[in-house]
Formats: structure tokens, C-alpha cells, sequence
């Protein structure tokens, strides 16, 4: 704790800086990594936890690390350097910074990532539960989430905000604050959706886009869910794999995630038109929201492709990294337009009160 003292957030080192930014990369390649898993269907590859074959997963054989095993056991093996990385970042943390609520992002962050390996292990022990699988992909995205806050936390960007509410010029509330926070909650439903999508095996249980059934509305009833799977019969032979009939509880699922994709992108045009009329007073917030409708339409791309390839190993696993990676600028668009308090400015560039991590934690 003695290695915070007389250290302000403009200060931040930027060999600290950047260990932030490498987690948060690292992420979002585990979450890539992690829809290759899914994507090949490799989730019980290694049928063990935490050994490999009842072998030590590092000094596991290059050799052995064959089909569905080298998805498997890669994605173990990059989430173990995450961990690791993730405490590494929680000490650095606690060494150098002087605001309790960053040491504290960072002692979640390890809660986070540990919680997250048990949430592993279980899906590996219990076969595949539905339930703990979706938990163990939604945990991911939190965890993404925490490891921006801390990169912005650390940023030059919100020191220089500090120093101006420091000096004098409060920043002013914008509407995009309260559609910010919307739109992760939104996000964050898609998200679940997807999940749940994936790990119901509903991915193609509707095999058609833009239309559905081949109708153009999206309405499904029994007509539709007959024909669905007569399309999957009928498909089978030239997929090269078996395709089971779909019920309409995965239909249903399928339809929902189709529809909170149109309800994201709503939102996020919305809140386009919103930040395009103060570009000029707030252009971070543009920058942001333009990058926001560019994901948001790469993503819709993959998810159409996803469909047109029936689940390419590799489109639906982009699928996924993007809904982080959109999930990701709604959080970076929320830090940018939740407006600094100057009454937390002061706790903000002070040193961390002896005792007080101690009693945050306590």
C-alpha cells in the first residue's frame, strides 16, 4: 500500500496502462477461443477437470492436442494465462493506485475470473448443462466489461476529465447517459439469448434468412415448424451431420434472438442520431457511437452468414467475439457520457487513505 503514495491518476504508469489493454485483448481472444469450442462441438473433448486425460494440462503433449482436443484444451490452457494475468493486474493495481474503487475493479476482476473457471469445470463435470454453459458465456462478457472500466479507469482520456472538473468546468449531463446504460442491459439480453441459442441447439432452427419458414413475416406456427423440419431432412445428407427436429420452444428462442437483434440496432441508431447532434460538443461520444453502428452491422452480416453457412465453425465464433466487442463500446459509451461529479473529483486524485482498501473489504 506504501507504493501509492503521492501517486495521481494522470501519473498512471504506462507499463500499467498497457497490462490493462493486454487483458483486455486477451479477453476478448478467450471469447473467441471459447465460441471455437462450442463451434466444434469440443466442450466434452477433454472429459476430465482440471487434469487433461488425468495429465498435468501444461505438460500435456503438443502431440496429443488432436481434433476437437486441441480446441479444448487451447482454450484451457489461454484462460489459465488470462487468470494469471488478471492477478497480476489486481496486485499492480493494489501497489500503484490510489483509488479504492480501482483496487476493489480489481479484486473482482480475480473473483470474476475464478468464479469463471469453476463455471468451466462444472459445464465439463455435469456434461454440458444448458444453464451453467450459458452462465459460463455471459460471465465472459462481464468479465470483458470490468477489465474496460479498468482500461478507462487507467486512461489518459478520464485524467484529463478529472483535471478539468478539478479545475473549475463541471461536465454537463447528456441525454446518451440513460440510453447508455440501456443499451448494455439490452446487450447484455442479446447476449443471454445468444447463448442460450447456441447451447439449446437452436442455432438453425431457423434455417432461412432474411425470411423465416420461407415467409416473410416472422411468425411460426405449426405450418412453419413442419417445414423447418422438413428443411432439416432434407438437409441432413448434403450437411454431412444429423439434424434432429426442432421443437418450437427452440423456435421460439431462435425468433427471440432474431428480435432482440432488431431491437439493439433501434437503439443504437437512436442513439446515433442523439451523439451526431452533439458531435461537436461531445465528439468522443460520436466517435463512439460510430463505431458502435459499424459493429452493430458487421454483426448482423455474421449473423445472416452464420445462417447462409449453417454455422460455420469460424463466422459463428466471430459472431460471438463481435456481441462482445458491441458490448464492449456500450460500456465504453456509458464511462464517456456519465458526467464526472466534482464532489468525487478530490477522492479521484488523493492518496488512498491508509486502512481504507481494509475497510472496503472488510
Amino acid at each position: 500500500m506504501s507504493g501509492a503514495t503521492n501517486t495521481h491518476p494522470s501519473a498512471t504508469p504506462n507499463w500499467l496502462r498497457y497490462t490493462a489493454l493486454f487483458l483486455c485483448f486477451a479477453t476478448l481472444c478467450l471469447i473467441f477461443l471459447g465460441g471455437q469450442v462450442k463451434s466444434h462441438e469440443a466442450g466434452l473433448s477433454v472429459p476430465d477437470w482440471p487434469l487433461t486425460y488425468n495429465e498435468n494440462p501444461i505438460t500435456f503433449g503438443i502431440s496429443k492436442w488432436t481434433g476437437g482436443i486441441f480446441h479444448e484444451h487451447f482454450h484451457r490452457l489461454f484462460a489459465g494465462g488470462v487468470a494469471l494475468l488478471t492477478v497480476v493486474l489486481a496486485g499492480l493495481l493494489y501497489w500503484k493506485e490510489p483509488r479504492v474503487w480501482m483496487v476493489l475493479l480489481g479484486v473482482g476482476a480475480v473473483f470474476a475470473v475464478l468464479l469463471q473457471a469453476v463455471l468451466g469445470g462444472m459445464t465439463v463435470i455435469y456434461h454440458l448443462p444448458v444453464l451453467v454453459s450459458s452462465a459460463h458465456a455471459i460471465l465472459a462478457q462481464t468479465f470483458l466489461l470490468i477489465t474496460i472500466i479498468i482500461c478507462y479507469g487507467l486512461s489518459r482520456e478520464r485524467s484529463r476529465r478529472v483535471e478539468r472538473v478539478r479545475h473549475g468546468a463541471p461536465e454537463t449531463a447528456t441525454s446518451l447517459k440513460v440510453g447508455a446504460l440501456c443499451l448494455i442491459g439490452v446487450v447484455y439480453g442479446q447476449l443471454f439469448l445468444g447463448a442460450l441459442m447456441r447451447h439449446t441447439e437452436s442455432g438453425l432452427a431457423i434455417p432461412d434468412f432474411p425470411t423465416t419458414a420461407g415467409k416473410m413475416l416472422p411468425v411460426v406456427g405449426e405450418t412453419e415448424l413442419a417445414w423447418i423440419n422438413d428443411w432439416r431432412f432434407e438437409h441432413t445428407d448434403s450437411l454431412g451431420a444429423q439434424l434432429p427436429d426442432v421443437t418450437m420452444g427452440q423456435v421460439a428462442i431462435h425468433l427471440a434472438h432474431r428480435g432482440g437483434a432488431v431491437v439493439v440496432t433501434l437503439l443504437i441508431v437512436g442513439l446515433a442520431v442523439i451523439a451526431w447532434r452533439r458531435r461537436l460538443s461531445h465528439p468522443q461520444l460520436w466517435h463512439t457511437m460510430i463505431g458502435l453502428c459499424l459493429l452493430v452491422s458487421v454483426q448482423i452480416a455474421l449473423g445472416a452468414f452464420t445462417i447462409w453457412t449453417t454455422k460455420h465453425p469460424y463466422v459463428t465464433s466471430f459472431h460471438v467475439v463481435t456481441g462482445a466487442a458491441v458490448l464492449g463500446l456500450s460500456t465504453l459509451l456509458a464511462l464517456r457520457a456519465w458526467p464526472l461529479s466534482p464532489t468525487e473529483v478530490p477522492q479521484a486524485i488523493e492518496d488512498r487513505p491508509q486502512g481504507a482498501l481494509d475497510a472496503a473489504l472488510s
